[in-house]
């Protein structure tokens, strides 16, 4: 059971959807080992703001002329399933390509408690039916604050020179236990970005930048003696344009079970991979998603739940310096310049957060 591309562009693709995103590169999968009948579950919980929501993704592995393609499975009952029995339908939704439910707090249908477990189960229209192992609702503890500064990062040039460059840096000061006598949580973090740039027409647009899949930002609780962590370094960002009319970052902090971390810890290893002959070979994903009704059938992905904290943060041009707009040039040729909604993931419409 070897994962290649294919899982993370799969991943990939489920979590940029979660933003209801539906403009994807293509990828070349050639060669993949991949069987044609392989069906990818991906899907979590995430309780938040007084209610919850959950999402799924379901897709299935096929090869056209050599090459391995993805495609979403419609039609299939996807429910979300508590302790109790309680069950909540999920509703597809075929621009994202997604199962999403909401689920409202104190709800008299659907009991939703941390300390609980949860399941999804899909059922397809050909039969077959996919059910997850119970998930633990993992209690997430509060991010109290996050601190920003410069640092210096030896980078690769163009030309294979290792220079200095600058960065900066975001790092979160947070407890790791939600009560005194609760174990240390394992804890990932998102990263959501928005940036302003105005083009040469004086157009002002606002640019989404999602966060990739190959960087995962994970921690394991028990590496610690501590019962906190404090200043401790998450991201490195490049210092450039983007901070010269206004950066806005939301920090998303979540808890996740052992076997969730274990998860996440195996997709970090396989997205960091150089892919050099001095690489091991990628090692088998866990999942937890399986064929209630053939043991034998192989299926992919992986259900958790979580509770998450966020934290936002506006970082003003003042604050940096006024670094160089990325349009200062007026002869510029970039096709940004000349028009900025060409920029992946801009809009004129100000976001309702934006501070200004």
């Amino acid at each position: 059971m070897y994962y290649t591309k294919m899982y993370l562009y799969i991943l990939s693709s489920f979590f940029l959807s979660l933003l209801a995103i539906a403009c994807l590169d293509k990828i070349e999968l050639k060669n993949q080992k991949f069987s044609s009948r392989v069906v990818i579950l991906q899907g979590r919980l995430v309780q938040a703001n007084g209610g919850a929501s959950v999402t799924v993704s379901l897709t299935s592995t096929g090869i056209l002329a050599g090459t391995e393609l993805e495609s979403h499975i419609s039609g299939a009952k996807v429910t979300l399933v508590n302790e109790q029995g309680q069950a909540w339908h999920l509703t597809e939704n075929l621009v994202t390509r997604l199962y999403s439910a909401k689920i409202p707090q104190n709800s008299a249908a659907f009991t939703l408690r941390t300390g609980h477990k949860y399941h999804v189960r899909a059922a397809l229209n050909d039969g077959r039916v996919y059910e997850s192992a119970p998930e633990l609702l993992m209690p997430v503890p509060k991010l109290e604050k996050v601190i920003y500064k410069y640092v210096l990062k030896n980078v690769v040039d163009e030309k294979g020179f290792v220079t200095p460059d600058t960065f900066v840096r975001y790092s979160v000061c947070t407890n790791l236990r939600t009560s005194a006598d609760a174990p240390k949580a394992n804890l990932k973090w998102e990263f959501h970005v928005w940036y302003k740039l105005t083009d040469h027409k004086n157009k002002v647009c606002y640019n989404y930048e999602p966060q990739t899949v190959d960087k995962v930002y994970i921690y394991n609780g028990s590496f610690l003696k501590q019962d906190r962590l404090d200043e401790h370094g998450v991201l490195d960002v490049f210092f450039e344009f983007k901070f010269a009319e206004g950066y806005y970052i939301k920090h998303v902090q979540e808890a996740l079970s052992p076997g969730a971390y274990q998860y996440w810890e195996e997709v970090k290893k396989l997205a960091e991979r150089n892919g050099n002959m001095f690489d091991p070979p990628p090692g088998t994903i866990s999942t937890n998603i399986r064929n209630v009704n053939d043991p034998k059938d192989r299926v992919f992905g992986y259900f958790y739940a979580t509770t998450q904290d966020t934290l936002p943060m506006f970082i003003n041009p003042k604050e940096m310096g006024y670094p160089t707009l990325f349009c200062a040039d007026p002869n510029s040729i970039s096709r940004i310049c000349d028009d900025c909604l060409k920029q992946h993931f801009s809009t004129l419409v100000k976001p309702k957060f934006w501070p200004e």
